[in-house]
């Protein structure tokens, strides 16, 4: 509980605990799950898991190979940011100092390349000509190998503008890579039974 002063309570304990739900939210409430052990999964700013929703099924999967012993942990923020950012949110919201392998190896390209990644993504969904959509898409796809960011949602996000963006192009070589990263992306992300994966089955089968 980062919550309460005092003694621990129940909405603080949920507020530091509970991961969001997916689906449907009301502007006045914002739901939250408790786990008896997922709850309890640490932060780190490249995490090796992340988590996924399959209608009211809280998945986990791992984001690259885990060697035996390798601690699991998942991003509680947003990992697009430099690390002062970064401290300040989790420090704020769970009351910790991160000192993952990140923030110890702290360098200042990797700050550049995070507040890089974060403009580039806000950029990606104002952008409008496709030109310009697959440039970014391609750059932010670049600099996520660069920062060896595990997390594969970031990846999907810069395939689908991409996809979409050549398939307004017309541009029957970059839209099928598009989908076949995309594609392996929420096979880690979500697996192979959820919607997501299933629609990028569908769209990787119209390229085969």
């Amino acid at each position: 509980d980062s919550v309460s002063f005092g003694p621990k309570t129940f909405r603080g304990i949920l507020e530091t605990n509970g991961m969001d739900c997916e689906g449907p939210v009301s502007s006045e409430s914002d739901p939250k799950a408790l786990f008896l052990r997922l709850s309890r999964l640490n932060h780190s700013c490249n995490a090796n898991c992340d988590y996924s929703w399959r209608q009211d099924i809280m998945e986990i999967y791992a984001q690259r190979k885990i060697i035996a012993g390798e601690e699991l942990c998942i991003p509680y923020i947003d990992l697009r940011e430099p690390r002062q950012v970064r401290r300040q949110m989790l420090k704020e919201n769970w009351c910790f100092r991160c000192e993952c392998e990140v923030c110890s190896a702290w360098t200042v390209a990797s700050d550049a390349r995070r507040v890089r990644l974060g403009e580039l993504s806000a950029m990606m969904y104002r952008a409008r000509a496709p030109e310009r959509l697959v440039r970014i898409a391609r750059k932010l796809l670049r600099l996520y190998k660069e920062e060896c960011i595990n997390a594969q949602s970031y990846r999907k996000e810069a395939c689908k503008f991409g996809y979409e963006a050549s398939l307004r192009l017309e541009d029957v070589d970059l839209a099928p890579r598009f989908a076949r990263l995309g594609l392996q992306s929420s096979l880690i992300c979500h697996g192979p039974a959820h919607e997501e994966t299933q629609e990028w089955l569908e769209i990787s089968s119209l390229w085969s």
